[in-house]
């Protein structure tokens, strides 16, 4: 090309850029116009993207580029997009495609060597189009792959940068002669004394450090990066030196380990130990260092061993992490001078002789004390380690002065420990013991000797002195925790038979101390202090408060034998209970701890609020409502929360009104108790532990049924063994008085006696036979032909039929009419000469006594019931209350069911008794007179007829005065109904027969003088005038219990009703209203309709106003005496009977 047609196309070029530029195009970062090319390169740019490590060592070995180039065409400066073009200057050629903003990226892997010097390469790479573009374009990236930074080639803020010519060159470090080191940092060292046995022992050398490397950044100076992975070998020596600081220092390797191999964990931290073993140490008054080399297993060429040497303590104190200090000399030598190794070091020093021999090679292959040769012996040391009498020596300071071993016990002390049985009064302490062994002379720690250790226990053991030269064994005393406070004289004994020692340790243990001073070494302790001292005083068991939880009662049902309803109530209770212990060294002789976790005996009474003596119990009985015992679980952090039940016989649901005293005494039990899960109630008593120097104290608290709880006071003035057991004796003898009673009055001889009632025992032939003859007789007949005459005794059958069906034949009725007046009117009362009828002779009483039978079976004829009072009496066995079956699965999805007793019915309500009393008095001045007459005769009552007239005149004049006064009161009661289903095991079957008391107080109609008018009932008629109250109330009752004899061989069920009939009284302001004065006389339990109807009709009654106004009457009238009356006159359902008007089926 000519000159002028190269100055032509430069002025074209000069044209081209001048419009682009004047286009705001951006500018090439290369120049490098080819003619032929239709394109330029608009921009570059590249980054490094993952690293590609060393398999060995965690150094890259390449990094891979992420480059971009990025085209426009030159005619128009427009991007150029999805052209294909081929990268030419790398490993291989790339063929890719422009993206939609006409740029090029391709990804290429760079090798390189992190050790070699840092620095700035160029690379360069050609771009060839293949389709409509043509020419051939340059692109030069600026690289530096350590500091992963990548520029343009033009751009100014890199100097000098390695000429692509040079470029592989200097990416591996090709020519370097400076290798770079491995490092170690925060190396620390720790000898730990794995055995002595005679005149050797076995350690072992921990070495732990952080792992580095060095390398040269961009401006030359030093780094340490730190190496994440690798497979390390290593060499340490122990070195002892005398005289270090000294112009000619003395040194030996007295333990050399080779190729001791770890790994880089946890980052960069490299753990190196190995075993060695010494036959000979030190003189004492030198100075141990350590020299640790490392190296990686098949790193890379420049990568250089580390050496390091570092500074120890005394030799006599080789064992623990002694060695740190780096040599500062020896490690800036290092830094300078690679090849500066620890042989190098050594090498320049005089070499320790032991006694003019060369070290023997070591046990088992393992290294010993290292070379040098044979020099001057130390004229001090004999060949046996023992001072040579009358040596000198011509260095005193540098001599070794090792004598033979001693062993030294130091103090022994106790460590962590525990409790076995811990629920138990007889509890194990378990503790561990440390004993550390010393060689005497050197106080060397003695590790790896075997002792055999005969401890407290009885039991004797081999125990391993660990690396610090101590031994540990555990061991364990029994104790009664419950017992005085001591300290316990015991004693451990150490033998070994290789150093000839077997020596015994007096110790001293308390177990009841959680302080430290628990455990003595009795030879550290002063003279006075070895005797072992007991604290000789009483502890108790302190309760400061209690809480119920009310929303956490449970009701519980059961049934005696007697049919009385019996109540447990279930409540979750709080108590905080603390021991309050005679221990020694307090300024009260007492410590207040928690109570320990374990099982005790919660003894519990319920007595009323007015006991304030509890010095004679016996005379408490009808203020004790309840006793009971239970097993409490103290947990851990010394609180009680657990069930308590009151167990409420019918007796006591006085106290469900009443507030009351709960007195509460806690015991320790015995350990056999866990022999014996199921044990309870009065039974528990027999695991109470009385060995023990707590004493019993009682507390009490105020108490209301679904009350929250309160505080506890301790009964200061209780002497005596337990409190609450000196108040069940005479709660349990009224309870038992009662039960006897009742038992006796449910025998069928007793309720037909105290009913006035005739007994028939049907299974007795002679009895039944001689009854239903009895039955069958007729009445005396005025004809004398006839009064003699027998009847054939009654049919059993119809005794069985009026038994199961409860339906009487009127044959039967009528015999039973006649026998009633008979047998039973007839006959004279207990001193007296007469019955219950009156006649005034034979004639009058045959005649009353066929209108009585008359008048019954006319009765009869229109309804049994009209009649008779029948009622079917079930002297029942083992009555049960019947639950309800609910089911549910369990975490198994096993099902499992349960029978929950509960009421079929509970029915509170509220009703008013009303008391009312009025008086009135008035005189008066009458004056006048009067005539006046009348005629009358009157049917009309009967026949609607009647004729009457009369006539009267007068005058009168009144003066008169009056006043009158009265007075009423309502009481407010509320009537509780259960009502449950019970079924009796088996039951004898009776039926009452009476004639129906309500006829008694019949009016007849009647015809009287002229008139008829009501006349009274010759059932009332016709008993004798002479009659008390009390037998008149007795002929009401008079009748037949006719019973089978034997049980009916089968279960029978029914239903039967329970009524609690209590106060619900405003709050008091003079009074207590929940005092039992207020309550008793408004309270009343009862059992089956019969009773609460009986008693319904003993609340209701009426009194004449008295004649005069006198104070006593007001008195009186004012008070609730006759209510009262009602409520205290008792209850007549009969003790194990159920009674029912029809027959069970």
């Amino acid at each position: 090309m000519s000159l002028s047609k190269a100055f032509i196309k430069l002025g074209l070029s000069g044209l081209a850029l001048m419009a682009l530029a004047a286009c705001q195009l951006p500018e090439p970062q290369r120049v490098d116009i080819d003619d032929t090319a239709s394109y330029f390169v608009s921009h570059t740019d590249g980054k490094f993207t993952t690293t590609t490590n060393h398999p060995n060592v965690s150094l890259p070995l390449s990094k891979t580029m992420s480059l971009t180039a990025c085209l426009k065409e030159s005619a128009r400066s427009r991007e150029i997009i999805n052209h294909r073009f081929v990268i030419q200057g790398g490993a291989k050629d790339v063929t890719i495609n422009t993206d939609p903003q006409g740029c090029l990226i391709w990804d290429e892997e760079l090798p390189f060597n992190y050790l070699a010097d840092e620095e700035y390469v160029t690379i360069s790479r050609s771009l060839r189009p293949e389709g409509v573009q043509t020419g051939e374009r340059k692109v030069e990236f600026i690289v530096n792959p350590w500091s992963a930074k990548i520029y343009s080639a033009l751009d100014s803020r890199v100097k000098n940068p390695i000429p692509v010519e040079k470029a592989s060159l200097s990416l591996q470090g090709t020519g370097q002669k400076e290798r770079r080191s491995l490092w170690l940092d925060w190396v620390r060292l720790n000898v730990m004394q794995e055995k002595i046995s005679g005149q050797k022992g076995s350690y072992i050398l921990e070495v732990s450090a952080t792992l580095l490397m060095e390398r040269m950044d961009e401006r030359k100076e030093r780094q340490l990066i730190p190496v994440a992975y690798g497979k390390v070998d290593g060499r340490i020596r122990l070195i002892c030196t005398m005289h270090p600081d000294g112009r000619d220092p003395m040194r030996v390797v007295i333990a050399q380990m080779d190729h001791v191999k770890a790994e880089v964990v946890n980052g960069n931290k490299v753990f190196l130990n190995s075993k060695f073993t010494l036959t000979e140490f030190c003189p004492t008054t030198s100075f141990l260092m350590a020299g640790v080399s490392v190296t990686i297993e098949n790193g890379p060429a420049l990568l250089a061993p580390f050496h390091g040497l570092y500074h120890g303590g005394p030799a006599q104190n080789m064992v623990g992490p002694m060695f740190s200090a780096p040599d500062g000399t020896f490690m800036d030598r290092f830094m300078k001078d690679k090849t500066y190794t620890i042989d190098r070091f050594l090498s320049e020093g005089k070499a320790i002789y032991r006694n003019g021999t060369k070290p023997l090679p070591g046990m088992n292959g393992e290294p010993t004390l290292a070379g040098g040769p044979v020099g001057q012996r130390d004229p001090v040391v004999g060949p046996s380690g023992v001072i040579t009498p009358g040596a000198q020596n011509p260095d005193p300071e540098g001599s070794d002065l090792l004598q033979r071993f001693r062993v030294e016990v130091r103090e022994l002390q106790g460590m962590t420990y525990g409790f076995q049985n811990q629920y138990q009064k007889m509890r194990t302490l378990t503790y561990r013991v440390r004993a550390c062994v010393r060689l005497g002379i050197d106080q060397q720690a003695m590790r790896s000797v075997t002792f055999n250790v005969h401890k407290v226990n009885g039991q004797s053991t081999a125990v391993t002195t660990l690396d610090d030269g101590c031994l540990e064994f555990e061991d364990s005393m029994t104790y009664n925790h419950y017992a005085n406070e001591c300290w316990f004289e015991k004693s451990v004994r150490l033998e070994n038979k290789d150093y000839g020692f077997n020596e015994e340790f007096k110790i001293q243990i308390n177990p009841w101390s959680r302080g430290s001073q628990w455990f003595k070494d009795v030879r550290w302790l002063p003279t006075s202090d070895r005797i072992a001292r007991c604290a000789n005083r009483p502890s108790q068991i302190l309760l400061d408060s209690y809480f119920m939880e009310a929303s956490g009662t449970r009701y519980q049902y059961s049934l005696d034998e007697q049919m009385n309803l019996n109540q447990k109530r279930q409540a979750n209770i709080a108590v905080r209970p603390q021991l309050y212990r005679a221990a020694f060294d307090t300024s009260t002789g007492y410590v207040t701890e928690n109570l320990p976790a374990g099982k005790y005996l919660l003894r519990y009474a319920l007595v009323d609020q007015s006991v304030q003596d509890f010095s004679n119990a016996g005379a408490l009985k009808d203020r004790i409502y309840a006793v009971d015992r239970t097993v409490i679980s103290v947990r851990e952090d010394g609180q009680i929360i657990d069930q308590v039940r009151f167990s409420l016989p019918t007796e006591s649901l006085i106290s469900l009104n009443l507030l009351n005293q709960f007195v509460l005494e806690i015991m320790p039990l015995r350990e056999d108790l866990a022999l014996a899960p199921d044990v309870k109630g009065r039974e528990l008593e027999k695991f109470v532990d009385y060995n023990h120097a707590i004493q019993t104290v009682p507390f009490a608290a105020q108490f209301i049924h679904r009350g929250e709880g309160g505080g506890l006071r301790k009964l200061e003035n209780y002497v005596g063994k337990s409190l609450v057991l000196e108040l069940e004796r005479p709660f349990l003898r009224a309870q038992a008085e009662i039960s006897a009673s009742q038992v006796k009055s449910s025998k069928k001889e007793i309720i037909a006696r105290l009913n006035g009632l005739d007994l028939v025992d049907l299974s007795r032939e002679d009895q039944s036979l001689a009854f239903r003859k009895k039955l069958s007789a007729s009445l005396p007949n005025l004809v004398p032909t006839r009064r003699n005459e027998e009847q054939p005794p009654v049919a059993p059958e119809l005794m069985k039929s009026f038994l199961e069906t409860g339906k009487m034949d009127r044959t039967l009725a009528v015999k039973m009419c006649g026998y009633i007046f008979r047998e039973q009117w007839t006959q004279n009362l207990a001193g007296k000469q007469h019955g219950l009828l009156d006649a005034k002779d034979e004639g009058e009483r045959v005649s009353r006594l066929y209108d009585l039978q008359a008048d019954c079976v006319k009765l009869f004829d229109t309804a049994q019931s009209e009649a008779f009072d029948i009622e079917f009496q079930y002297l029942v066995k083992n009555p049960r209350l019947q639950g309800r079956e609910s089911c549910a699965r369990n975490e198994d999805g096993v099902q499992q069911c349960a029978v929950e007793v509960v009421p079929e019915r509970v029915d509170p309500r509220s009703f008013s008794v009303g008391n009312s009393f009025s008086l009135s008095r008035s005189y008066g001045v009458h004056d006048g007179y009067a005539l006046e007459g009348q005629v009358e005769l009157g049917i009309s009552k009967f026949l609607g007829i009647g004729v009457g007239g009369g006539y009267q005149i007068g005058s009168s004049e009144n003066l008169g005065q009056s006043n009158s006064v009265s007075f009423s009161q309502d009481m407010s009661l509320v009537m509780e109904t259960l009502q449950f289903k019970v079924k009796a095991q088996d039951a004898e079957r009776c039926v009452m027969v009476r004639v129906n008391p309500i006829l008694f107080d019949r009016e007849d109609p009647g015809f009287w003088g002229w008139t008829f008018t009501e006349k009274r009932s010759i059932y009332a008629k016709y008993l004798h005038p002479e009659l008390t109250d009390r037998e008149r109330w007795a002929a009401r009752q008079k009748g037949l219990l006719i019973c089978e004899g034997k049980n009916m061989g089968r279960a029978v069920e029914f239903t039967e009703s329970f009524y609690m009939v209590r106060p619900s009284t405003p709050v008091g302001m003079l009074g207590d209203e929940k005092s039992r004065a207020s309550v008793e006389g408004l309270f009343a339990t009862m059992r089956g309709v019969n009773d609460m109807t009986a008693f319904m009709a003993r609340v209701t009654y009426s009194d004449k106003i008295p004649t005069s106004f006198q104070r006593e009457l007001q008195v009186r009238q004012l008070d609730t005496t006759k209510l009262r009356e009602a409520f205290l006159r008792g209850s007549r359902a009969l003790p194990g009977v159920y009674s029912t008007v029809r027959p069970l089926k």
